[in-house]
């Protein structure tokens, strides 16, 4: 692949990583603030269908695609930038992962509650609010 290819393909990658992150979180934000469990069950759903489907897969090209452009370029892993941004990732992915697991309990508890037909949880909103 060349260069300018696979440099496109990460800058996008990266596009679509935080766009996708903070577009998730503001879906998340609005269906929540509306208090309707079963509109907040099915944006969570969404929310982890893109994770899946787009975060991860984006997040992985980063990372590797990152790594082939460094490579190419001839520059060091361990030091500089490209050091510090692998750090930064590696936070990045220490708080992601977390989320992860309180997007699946906040739509397992919205889907509870829209099946009671009663509202949001105080336990959801815990988890909205870690």
């Amino acid at each position: 692949m060349s260069y300018e290819l696979l440099k496109w393909l990460h800058v996008l990658s990266g596009t679509l990583l935080v766009g996708g992150g903070f577009g998730s979180a503001f879906h998340l934000v609005l269906a929540s603030y509306r208090r309707d469990p079963a509109e907040a069950a099915a944006a969570a759903h969404k929310i982890l269908r893109f994770d899946g489907a787009v975060g991860a897969p984006t997040a992985l090209f980063q990372v590797a695609g990152g790594l082939v452009l460094a490579r190419q370029l001839e520059l060091s892993l361990h030091g500089g930038w490209i050091a510090a941004s692998l750090a930064l990732f590696a936070v990045a992915l220490a708080i992601w992962v977390p989320v992860i697991a309180l997007e699946f309990r906040m739509r397992r508890l919205a889907r509870d509650a829209a099946r009671a037909s009663a509202g949001l949880p105080r336990d959801y909103w815990r988890a909205f609010f870690v």
